[in-house]
Formats: structure tokens, sequence, C-alpha cells
């Protein structure tokens, strides 16, 4: 639990910290996707300083004794990533000030059932309000929501 002080209770840097920790020891990990991201952002719940620390944490630079990332300190992992999960709602929600922090984008059709037909459409409008950044897809088996989904939308 000391991977969580000083903050009480731990919050995203400190998180962003452990995971970079944790890449260190299982290379596997490539980095975190921050979910519900872009309803929190325009919500003022986080903020581009957010964004840099949780970048910043997520580098493994140092944290200081208040929780707040040292930035003069050197990344042990700068090639961790950082996405967000962005819903078909939220595809024009992009920021141009956190656009330039993320890596990418896990994109969801949280209806897919309804919309999953206009995926190739969906997909060629992320790649333009996202140039040059990964998108990865999400796929529900089951909605809590809409229950299962067919073996189209799946598909």
């Amino acid at each position: 639990t000391t991977l969580l002080e000083p903050a009480s209770p731990s919050g995203m840097i400190q998180a962003a910290s452990r995971f970079s920790k944790l890449s260190s020891i299982f290379p596997q990990i490539r980095g975190v996707i921050i979910d519900d991201f872009w309803a929190n952002y325009h919500g003022k719940t986080i903020t581009v300083k957010d964004i840099k620390d949780i970048k910043g944490a997520l580098a493994g630079k140092k944290l200081k004794p208040d929780g707040s990332v040292d930035f003069e300190s050197p990344s042990t992992t700068p090639n961790l990533e950082m996405l967000v999960v962005t819903y078909r709602s939220e595809m024009d929600l992009q920021d141009k000030n956190i656009i330039d922090m993320i890596d990418g984008v896990n994109f969801w059709l949280y209806n897919q059932e309804d919309s999953y037909h206009n995926f190739d459409q969906y997909f060629t409008t992320l790649k333009a309000n996202y140039p040059n950044k990964e998108v990865i897809t999400g796929v529900y088996i089951h909605n809590s929501d809409y229950g299962d989904m067919s073996n189209q939308s799946i598909s």
C-alpha cells in the first residue's frame, strides 16, 4: 500500500505511478485507458493540469511528498501510453490541449445494436478528429442497459 501514499484515498496520479512501477516488473503493460474521459473533462472533474500530472506519473517521473509530480526527474517508463475512452456521442468533443497529450482513443458504441452498421463512418471520423493517434475499439458482449448483443454487432 505504500505505492498509494501520500494521497488518501489514492488518486489517478498515484495510480499512474503504480502502473509505471508495475510495467517495470511486467513489461507487457503498455499503458492505461481512462474511462468516461470526456464526460469528466467537460464536467471539470479532470483538468488539463490533471492530465499532465497523470502523464508525468505514468512516464515514471517521481512523485513529491505532497503527491505532485516532479517534472524535473527523469522518466523511467516513457513509452507507456494513455488512451481515453470516447463514445460515439463524444467523437467531436476533442480539445487540442488534450489531444496533444493523449496517445489514443478507446472507442465504444454504447448501443452497438443500433449503431454498428455505421462503424466504418465512425472510424473515419475518429481518424480525422484524432490524427496520428491509436484507435482501439471496445465491443460489448453484454451491455447492462441493452442485454446480450447480437452476433452481427459483435462481429
